[in-house]
C-alpha cells in the first residue's frame, strides 16, 4: 500500500488512478484489499466501506483485459468511483505559497516542484500536454 497516495492528500480522483494501477501490477484480492485499506485510510475507510463486496473476489486471468476478470474489475472500478466521491480534491493554498524557490535553487528546480505542489493541492486537473520552455 505504500505504493499508493493518501486519498485524503491527493483526492479521491488521483487515488482512484492509482489504485487501478495498483490493482493491475499486484493483483490482490478483494480481501486483501479491505485489510490494506482499513491499514492505509485508517478512518477515511468508513467513507468507502459501506458497500464494499462480500467474498474473496480475485483475478481470474494474469491479462487484466480478459473477460474472466469482468467481475474484479467491476468491483474495482466501483470502489474506486466511491473513493472519488468520497475523496474530493481540496484546494490548499497554504501548501502552494508555502513552496517557495530555495537559496542556489535553479529555476527548473523550483518549478518543478511549484508544479508538483500546484497539481497536488489545487484541486485541478493539470494539463496532458503542457511543455515548459526556458
Amino acid at each position: 500500500m505504500t505504493h499508493l497516495p493518501s486519498s485524503a492528500d491527493v483526492g479521491g480522483l488521483k487515488f482512484a488512478d492509482e489504485l487501478r494501477i495498483f490493482c493491475r501490477e499486484f493483483q490482490p484480492t478483494i480481501t486483501e484489499l479491505r485489510r490494506l485499506f482499513m491499514a492505509k485510510m485508517g478512518n477515511g475507510w468508513t467513507k468507502v466501506s459501506a458497500v464494499y463486496p462480500n467474498g474473496d473476489v480475485r483475478l481470474a486471468n494474469p491479462d487484466w483485459d480478459h473477460v474472466d476478470n469482468a467481475i474484479y474489475r467491476g468491483h474495482v472500478d466501483n470502489l474506486s468511483e466511491r473513493m472519488r466521491e468520497a475523496f474530493p480534491v481540496r484546494m490548499d493554498m497554504t501548501k502552494i505559497t508555502a513552496c517557495k524557490q530555495e537559496n542556489g535553487e535553479s529555476l527548473r528546480a523550483y518549478l518543478v516542484r511549484l508544479t508538483d505542489a500546484h497539481n497536488t493541492h489545487s484541486g485541478l486537473t493539470a494539463p496532458q500536454n503542457l511543455k515548459i520552455v526556458f
